[in-house]
């Protein structure tokens, strides 16, 4: 896997690493390839076929970037981040993937009897899903 993807920056439970982060922050800038965003969504145990649903494009719209080799756009790259940092965090809070998937694809009351995965398609949404994390973290339910 290249130098610069999110999981070279995680590199162990609540540690990061400033410089690798700084080394994503410019691999975001110039865009992931399809096959490097999808090896991302593989380290958090999604499917690659995910890809365009999870940051909100067409999927024949990345099979023809993928055949051209070209790249995810700055956004795209963020999101994909963005996403996949959220699954690592959910990984910490809840050990282990299956775990995670699960939490992730049912219903919660605090999200309004929503999936984390259903809110976490903006911004504001991985923050809410994000905000209950730390308080599962924490022990701080309801």
């Amino acid at each position: 896997m290249p130098v610069g993807m999110v999981s070279d920056v995680l590199i162990a439970p609540g540690v990061h690493d400033d410089g690798r982060a700084l080394t994503l922050l410019s691999r975001v800038a110039e865009g992931f390839t399809i096959p490097e965003a999808e090896a991302q969504l593989l380290v958090v145990g999604l499917k690659p076929e995910q890809l365009a649903i999870l940051i909100g494009r067409d999927t024949r719209t990345l099979k023809t970037k993928a055949a051209r080799g070209a790249r995810l756009d700055r956004r795209d790259t963020a999101e994909l981040v963005e996403i996949v940092r959220l699954y690592q965090y959910a990984l910490e809070v809840l050990g282990n993937l299956k775990h995670v998937h699960e939490w992730i694809g049912d219903a919660h009351p605090s999200l309004g009897d929503q999936a984390p995965s259903e809110v976490a398609r903006d911004a504001y949404g991985r923050s809410l899903v994000r905000d209950i994390l730390g308080r599962i973290e924490h022990g701080v339910f309801g």
